[in-house]
């Protein structure tokens, strides 16, 4: 039987920050006239850390008025707009560059296959698969007339894009006819490739075949002293030893994904790879009663993913660091500090627009109060998941 492992961890909820667990706050909306301006009120609020995310979802989630609080939200608003971060004005001006780079009648082949593909990136990181597809064909035929490296880049970016939509076969062709052409090298592509099929065969299933896929990235990331990639692949190999029971093979691999993180710098590539490991360190410790190591290492790396959400006023990776540490939290049988940092979540998301993640965090506010014994706040929870699904739903089949 597992004992509560987080309760000499620091508390949830910072001491300065108003909870709705310490006192009765009423929950109000906004009419639609200030919708959107009192929106970015709440986040800007948050960010500030003027009042806690959990106060600001309640309020947002609720359907009574309250003029009060609409001039308090638009007062602070005014005070913290200018605070924008680098980050999110260098991310908006990259994508209006390459959107004025696809658009112009004339643009030089190079910098429009460069342009297609990195938005198209950039949408699949935001969960926007439906719209990276046709920017990846688009630079397909526009890589026919460039180099074989664009062509085969341009094949690693449609077949990795195909197995998160769920086409594994057509995914499994494109990627192999890289693999096929990059044999016998020790190039970035193959070293990607590698990984892309890794994880692939790890969605089908046939975990032996990833990991000795995962096995090969590993060497070559190692050979190119890439210590981004090798430690994607090192968290991607993590999944499949775990799908296997592989527990001793698991034990070893721990201070090897550790150390594989500490090498990173502080952006938002180590933080997504930090919330894998600790979604996957999580499991681990349930599923095989491994030490409580495990389990404070998942802490550590989803507080730190998310301070560097912050850093970079990323709402979509902020939302994923908080909705996986209010898991810990729930497994700890905190349900007091679950739910405030699940609502925290479900805010990020929102903010994001980052449907299919808000669903969850909803979800598991249902989760949480209905073990609470809440039952009627758990029924609304699970009836908001639900609408939330329809943005998800729409995003599918638009």
């Amino acid at each position: 039987m597992k004992t509560r492992v987080l309760t000499s961890m620091p508390s949830a909820t910072s001491s300065h920050e108003p909870s709705l667990h310490k006192s009765k706050v009423t929950r109000v909306g906004v009419c639609v006239v200030w919708y959107g301006l009192v929106k970015t009120a709440c986040h800007r609020m948050v960010r500030n850390r003027f009042c806690s995310a959990e106060l600001v979802y309640a309020v947002w989630q609720s359907g009574r008025a309250s003029t009060c609080l609409i001039r308090l939200l638009v007062t602070i608003l005014v005070l913290v707009v200018p605070s924008v971060s680098l980050y999110a004005e260098s991310t908006g001006s990259q994508e209006t560059q390459w959107l004025q780079i696809i658009n112009a009648t004339e643009s030089d082949p190079q910098r429009l296959f460069e342009s297609l593909t990195g938005l198209a990136e950039r949408y699949r990181s935001k969960g926007y698969k439906r719209r990276a597809l046709p920017l990846l064909e688009r630079a397909g035929v526009v890589a026919q007339d460039l180099d074989e490296a664009s062509r085969r880049r341009i094949n690693l970016l449609t077949g990795g894009l195909l197995y998160d939509m769920g086409a594994y076969t057509e995914a499994q062709e494109i990627l192999e006819t890289v693999l096929k052409a990059t044999e016998g090298e020790q190039s970035l592509v193959r070293t990607q490739v590698l990984n892309e099929l890794g994880i692939l065969f790890g969605l089908v299933n046939n975990h032996r075949e990833a990991l000795k896929l995962f096995d090969q990235a590993i060497v070559l990331a190692a050979i190119r002293q890439d210590t981004v990639l090798s430690a994607r692949v090192q968290a991607n190999r993590l999944k499949s030893l775990l799908a296997i029971g592989d527990v001793p093979r698991l034990i070893t691999t721990f201070p090897v994904v550790q150390s594989a993180i500490q090498q990173l710098p502080d952006d938002l590539t180590k933080a997504e790879i930090q919330i894998s490991v600790a979604n996957e360190y999580r499991r681990a410790f349930w599923y095989f009663d491994l030490p409580k190591e495990w389990v404070l290492a998942a802490y550590l790396h989803l507080q730190q993913a998310a301070r560097i959400g912050e850093t970079f006023n990323d709402d979509r990776l902020l939302s994923y660091a908080r909705g996986y540490l209010a898991r810990l939290y729930e497994d700890d049988k905190n349900l007091v500090a679950a739910q405030s940092i699940s609502m925290e979540a479900a805010f990020h998301a929102h903010a994001a627009h980052a449907f299919e993640s808000a669903y969850l965090w909803e979800w598991q506010i249902g989760r949480i109060q209905n073990s609470a014994g809440n039952v009627a706040g758990a029924l609304e929870s699970y009836e908001r998941a639900i609408a939330t699904l329809e943005h998800v739903r729409e995003d599918l089949i638009d």
